[in-house]
C-alpha cells in the first residue's frame, strides 16, 4: 500500500465512521486512493522535504 497525504478533513465511511484531519498520512489500497483523489480528499505523499541550509555569500579575499 502506498503513503497518501489528506488534503481535506472527511469521515471515512468504510473505516467505522472514523474522522481523518487533514495533514495526516495514511496508507490506502489503490482502488480506495483512487476514490478518495477523485474527491480530493488525498494526494501521493512524496516523502518529508529537506530543508535547504542557508549557504554563507562566497566573498572574494581582496588583494591589498
Amino acid at each position: 500500500m502506498a503513503k497518501y497525504l489528506v488534503v481535506k478533513d472527511f469521515v471515512d465511511k468504510e473505516n467505522n465512521l472514523e474522522y481523518v484531519a487533514a495533514g495526516k498520512i495514511i496508507e490506502a489500497t489503490p482502488e480506495r486512493a483512487k476514490e478518495l483523489s477523485i474527491l480530493g480528499l488525498i494526494k501521493p505523499y512524496k516523502g518529508e522535504k529537506k530543508a535547504k541550509t542557508p549557504t554563507a555569500p562566497k566573498t572574494k579575499a581582496k588583494a591589498k
